[in-house]
């Protein structure tokens, strides 16, 4: 194998690890956007069903972790009114 083919293999893993450190903290991060959307009353009531399916995993995480719940509840702070 080349140094050219390494390189080249090299480069296309840079965007695969940026989707999997950067996709998992934009989803935690996107609720502060919704709670302003929602308090605005600007959602749509059948888009509040698909929101509330959608950020169930995050739900799950502050029902079960104390330090989840802490961070959350500072972060949802920011954005309410």
């Amino acid at each position: 194998m080349s140094q050219s083919d390494e390189n080249d293999r090299a480069k296309g893993g840079i965007p695969w690890v940026t989707v999997v450190l950067v996709m998992p903290i934009g989803y935690v991060l996107s609720i502060g956007p919704i709670i302003i959307l929602y308090g605005a009353e600007l959602i749509p009531e059948p888009v509040e069903g698909f929101l509330a399916f959608v950020y169930k995993p995050l739900e799950w995480l502050y029902e079960g972790n104390d330090s989840v719940r802490l961070f959350l509840d500072w972060y949802m702070g920011l954005f309410a009114r």
